[in-house]
């Protein structure tokens, strides 16, 4: 063939398709020419007919084929240009030659053929066809500038359904054979190749036109430190992915790339699949979906993708729910919220099944006392009184005696559907009493019954019975201390420096005068305490008493007290309540928890009664009650030793309850101190006489007159006082 044919149609087709495409051919550089890799946004494939009288260009974007082909060809190109199974006709009528299974295996006459891998994969949606890759051509020819080579390279194949992709990548390379494998499996898989050169120092150049969105890098003769390298890549593309594909993988050299933002690592041979995968989970937007709650739950997290990745679509999000079986509940508002806010990284709860029903119980008629006293002391002053006359605090139980018996059965609730469709049955009713130590079920299930002597104590759902001590006359010093793991009815009095300590219940029948009682739980006394001398309560629950005078009771829930409270110093976790016609609280120092609830406070005579809530020292003061208690209750000597692991156990989680409501305790304090804020109050149904001092929180109100029914309450920086008997708050006045 004559170089000035060559002359006279390559070198100016070459321009109009550069011209026309975009292109920049290197023309004039005496050195093979791989202008055709730079950037394409669309598919090329170019055939240079055996005569040189036809040239055919082919692209999936069809008005650019036609356009480069006919600026080529100087004639007309028919309308059958299509990307689909019509392609090899519509080439071969142009090209003139026959186009067969093995696409364009001829070999020019006239041309130099170099038939090394071409140096252009011109393809989104194309595939070389196996195992007979087309030729690559080297075409050289002479200019007025002197010798000049351009490479073509004939990349038709059938093409492939798929979608054309928005990544583009580039080869870094030194083996011409892993370039063309690496572009082929982009090519093969719609990603478009912006390049695919063998050293550093080529891929800088082009790159920093291009900006790929993912570099394949081989390690091997790079020409520059791989550390450098990267760190310029990412100088000129922040968002740059970074595959490194290569045989060589030093530990140390991974560890440094991976730190510099190295996307992953990948040895040859390449599998293609795997490759295909990591580079579709680096360019998609990653749609999270986890079930949680047993399968009542679907929560969804977007995480964003490193690459240039469109957003997800409602459907990508419907697509990953249903790949994890979550089919039923959406809640199609919380889906188009995640969309509209494009919350990366929030997990976002998208569907909820429905919770299976809970049954009805059994029902049940108990033979003792299930609840306690301290439950029915405000129905009624009269049922307060009652109660105090007839103590019933601590239930004694005999073996063979009937607790509780059960009619029918518990019923089944309704079905539930987790989220994921299935069908959850219904829950049976709770059953509302199990039994514990100390009881047992009768052969036809209907009755729970005592097996040994006892207290029977209902906690929750857990009938038992624990240890318990019954005194049938007065303790004193005399008859010495008693120490217990479990309960305490005294039928007499307690006085002279007696101590009783019981990690249960303690019932007094008499007085307590110049005694203590420890107890784990509630501590009741059908008299009084203190009386002539003095007396002390310290107990993790409840206290109730008829009087007190001279007395010291600490506890860390409510105190009761049917008549008057003289002389006392009380320090309360919940409420003080004051029952009785004219309860009086004369004298003393009231620190409480709670709402403190009384007839009056002081006396005509100034007596001097002071009355606190959520003081600074207050939860310090029951700290100390409970340290103390806890170590009495070590000191007891054993029982049983099957009763005093069962009781010590019991006493020991009550004690983590105490530990927990202390915490609870505190921040309600901060927040009164700190901020000025509570709803607890200081209630007087008779009057608040002068040399009383109410103080709630940081904030005090010194008495220097008689207040008639009266309410104290906190109020920002100062106490505030109305009438509590109306029915608003209008007529407050700040004193």
């Amino acid at each position: 063939m004559k170089t000035e044919h060559l002359q006279e149609f390559l070198l100016p087709a070459a321009e109009a398709f550069g011209r026309l495409a975009g292109i920049p051919l290197a023309i004039g550089i005496p050195a093979p020419c791989d202008a055709l890799q730079a950037r394409l946004d669309y598919t090329v494939v170019l055939h240079l007919s055996g005569n040189l009288q036809g040239v055919v260009l082919y692209s999936f974007d069809v008005q650019v084929a036609c356009r480069v082909a006919e600026a080529m060809l100087g004639r007309p190109v028919p309308e059958g240009l299509r990307a689909d199974a019509s392609a090899r006709a519509t080439l071969a009528e142009l090209a003139g030659v026959a186009v067969g299974e093995a696409l364009f295996r001829l070999e020019p006459t006239g041309l130099r053929g170099d038939m090394s891998p071409p140096s252009v994969v011109a393809g989104n949606h194309w595939r070389y066809q196996e195992p007979n890759p087309p030729p690559a051509f080297l075409v050289e020819c002479q200019s007025e500038a002197g010798p000049v080579a351009i490479s073509f390279a004939l990349a038709v194949a059938e093409p492939q359904a798929q979608e054309r992709r928005a990544e583009h990548v580039f080869v870094v390379d030194h083996s011409v054979f892993s370039r063309r494998q690496l572009t082929q499996i982009a090519a093969r898989h719609g990603f478009p190749v912006d390049g695919a050169v063998k050293d550093a120092e080529s891929a800088l150049a082009r790159y920093e036109r291009c900006r790929s969105d993912f570099l394949l890098l081989d390690l091997l003769d790079l020409g520059m430190d791989e550390r450098e390298f990267v760190d310029r890549i990412f100088a000129i593309q922040p968002r740059a992915t970074i595959f490194v594909v290569t045989s060589a993988r030093p530990q140390q050299l991974m560890d440094d790339l991976r730190a510099r933002g190295v996307e992953d690592f990948l040895t040859k041979p390449v599998d293609e699949k795997e490759l295909l995968r990591r580079m579709q989970d680096a360019t998609a937007h990653r749609i999270a979906v986890e079930v949680e709650d047993g399968g009542q739950v679907a929560t969804l997290t977007l995480e964003r993708a490193r690459g240039r990745a469109p957003d997800p679509t409602k459907g990508d999000l419907y697509q990953a729910m249903l790949r994890r079986g979550v089919c039923y509940g959406i809640d199609e508002k919380a889906v188009a919220k995640v969309l509209e806010e494009k919350g990366f990284g929030q997990k976002v709860v998208v569907a909820r099944g429905d919770l299976p029903g809970r049954g009805d119980p059994a029902q049940l008629e108990f033979y003792f006392r299930e609840k306690l006293f301290f439950g029915h002391l405000m129905k009624g002053e009269r049922a307060a009184q009652d109660l105090f006359e007839n103590v019933l605090l601590v239930q004694k139980i005999e073996p063979g005696r009937p607790l509780v018996q059960k009619f029918g059965e518990p019923t089944r609730g309704a079905a539930g559907r987790m989220v994921m469709g299935r069908e959850v049955p219904g829950l049976p009713g709770w059953d509302p009493v199990r039994e514990g130590p100390g009881v047992a079920v009768s052969e036809d299930g209907k009755f729970l019954f005592a097996v040994e002597k006892g207290a029977a104590r209902l906690e929750g759902e857990d009938l038992h019975l624990e240890p318990l001590l019954e005194i049938p006359r007065s303790v004193s010093r005399a008859t010495g201390d008693v120490n217990v793991h479990g309960s305490v009815i005294v039928w007499g009095d307690v006085s002279g420096g007696a101590t009783i300590t019981a990690t249960g219940d303690v019932e007094i029948k008499g007085d307590v005068e110049g005694g203590e009682i420890r107890a784990g739980r509630n501590c009741m006394c059908g008299r009084v305490i203190g009386k002539k001398g003095t007396g002390s309560v310290l107990a993790l629950g409840h206290v109730g008493c008829r009087y007190l005078h001279g007395a010291t009771v600490s506890c860390l829930g409510d105190l009761y007290v049917l008549g008057f409270a003289n002389q006392v110093e009380l320090l309360v976790g919940g409420s003080v309540v004051l029952m009785g016609d004219q309860p009086n609280l004369c004298g003393g120092h009231v620190y409480a928890g709670g709402n403190v609830d009384i007839h009056d406070v002081g006396s005509n005579r100034g007596l001097e009664t002071i009355v606190e809530i959520a003081s600074e020292t207050f939860q310090q003061r029951l700290d100390d009650t409970v340290t103390v208690l806890r170590r009495a209750f070590r000191e007891n000597p054993p029982m049983a030793v099957k009763k005093l692991i069962l009781a010590d156990a019991a006493f020991l989680a009550r004690m983590e309850d105490v530990r927990a409501s202390l915490a609870d305790m505190g921040e309600e304090l901060q927040n009164v101190w700190s901020k000025g804020e509570t709803e607890k109050h200081v209630r007087a149904r008779g009057t608040a006489y002068p040399g009383s001092l109410v103080r709630i929180g940081k904030r005090f109100f010194d008495l220097d007159k008689p207040y008639p029914r009266v309410r104290f309450f906190l109020r920002g920086a100062s106490i505030g006082i109305s009438d509590y008997s109306k029915l608003s708050e209008s007529e407050e006045r700040n004193p």
